[in-house]
């Protein structure tokens, strides 16, 4: 279950797209400086700044994500400071990922063109890996992930969201 405090750590709303609206901000001319070691200090530090705050859990959550992928075991940091995928990735794929996919339509069979821009070792491994099936989700034929356990964490999440957005919001929107 979710608690409460972790909802105040993200500012993603629900069917935002954050990593497809950095495309916008972050250029090619961004990551090539950002890239370069004989860049000026001073337009360095600038970037580095800018990126750090749209990363940040106070704009996007994104690094709140990253968080989740590295303690989930999906993804490290290595020397380079580089997001990497971690050599047993595909056996640690949170179900929420799953069942996003499955749902938004973004897995090998349903996105053949892939216009969700998803990376092909991605797609490819987690349609050679995991299986959905009408209980839940297998992974190399064992039974991993139940769909009446992730509806419950679904529901009960729900719920402590919705409070939390009438916390904020009040219920204005029904013209109390």
């Amino acid at each position: 279950m979710i608690s409460s405090p972790s909802l105040r750590r993200n500012t993603r709303q629900p069917g935002s797209f954050t990593f497809e609206k950095f495309r916008f901000v972050i250029d090619d001319d961004l990551l090539q400086r950002l890239s370069e070691e004989q860049e000026a200090p001073r337009s360095r530090f600038h970037d580095q700044l800018l990126v750090s705050y749209l990363v940040s859990n106070k704009k996007s959550g994104i690094l709140s994500d990253i968080f989740v992928l590295i303690k989930a075991g999906v993804v490290r940091i290595d020397e380079s400071s580089n997001i990497k995928l971690c050599p047993s990735w595909i056996e640690n794929i949170p179900q929420i990922i799953l069942y996003d996919m499955w749902e938004s339509g973004w897995n090998k069979d349903l996105d053949i063109e892939n216009k969700f821009c998803i990376s092909t070792v991605l797609r490819e491994n987690i349609s050679r890996y995991w299986k959905h099936c009408t209980k839940g989700w297998t992974f190399n034929k064992e039974m991993k992930f139940r769909h009446d356990d992730f509806e419950e964490q679904r529901a009960s999440f729900q719920v402590i969201y919705d409070e939390r957005v009438n916390s904020i919001d009040g219920i204005g929107q029904f013209g109390v």
